[in-house]
């Protein structure tokens, strides 16, 4: 898989649980391929925004420049497209208030099975399960009462609904220091679906073992 930005720019509402963050970004031009990727800054430094526009749990949340200054361009394998393309094959992983993609309020059980009998898995759901180590007593739980393992869950029902990319919200260094090892089980997956994992992160400080790259956004008063 290769994904392209050029001069991807522009600014996004991101959420996370009652919390909304109006965050820009400027001029992102990179190639990502199949991996793990950080995006390593603080909230404000523009990767949660990255990340969120592909993945909006808000459509109306995402605005990107395209005027004399910044023309925001795309490329998937070669072709180019438009960015409501790209947020048809990407997904935002953790439990929200609100979750277009993966409703909190159904269990992972269910949607998973809803995937499959859609036909867009590739896999059975005693794969996922296996895949990702999930519990058969979380599982069967609505998504918001299933704790850190939501992160588990959402990136299973991603794979079901073969999702390509994987958007994640800023991961602060206190969440990345205890949720380390998930964000591990969901990259050796992502990228054995031959998918895209995008981390905003405070730190690489336990990411580094997996990541395939690391993309430092961090402003100059930042360091």
């Amino acid at each position: 898989m290769e994904l392209i930005f050029k001069d991807f720019s522009g600014f996004a509402l991101c959420r996370f649980y009652n919390n909304r963050f109006s965050i820009g970004f400027d001029s992102l031009s990179y190639t990502f391929k199949t991996g793990t990727y950080i995006l390593k800054g603080q909230i404000s430094d523009g990767g949660w925004a990255i990340s969120y526009a592909l993945a909006p749990l808000v459509k109306k949340d995402v605005h990107i420049f395209n005027n004399e200054l910044y023309t925001s361009r795309f490329y998937l394998n070669g072709k180019e497209v438009i960015l409501k393309e790209l947020q048809k094959i990407s997904i935002y992983l953790g439990n929200h208030t609100v979750n277009r993609y993966a409703p909190c309020n159904m269990s992972g059980y269910k949607q998973i099975q809803k995937a499959i009998k859609k036909g867009t898995s590739k896999y059975s759901l005693d794969d996922l399960i296996t895949m990702f180590c999930l519990s058969q007593d979380r599982i069967h739980k609505p998504v918001c009462h299933t704790s850190g393992e939501a992160w588990l869950i959402t990136a299973a029902i991603g794979l079901a609904m073969n999702k390509q990319i994987f958007c994640m919200p800023w991961q602060s260094n206190h969440i990345v220091s205890t949720k380390h090892a998930m964000f591990e089980i969901i990259s050796k997956n992502v990228k054995r679906h031959n998918g895209i994992l995008l981390i905003p992160a405070e730190t690489t400080t336990f990411l580094e073992g997996f990541a395939d790259e690391v993309i430092d956004l961090r402003s100059p008063l930042s360091f």
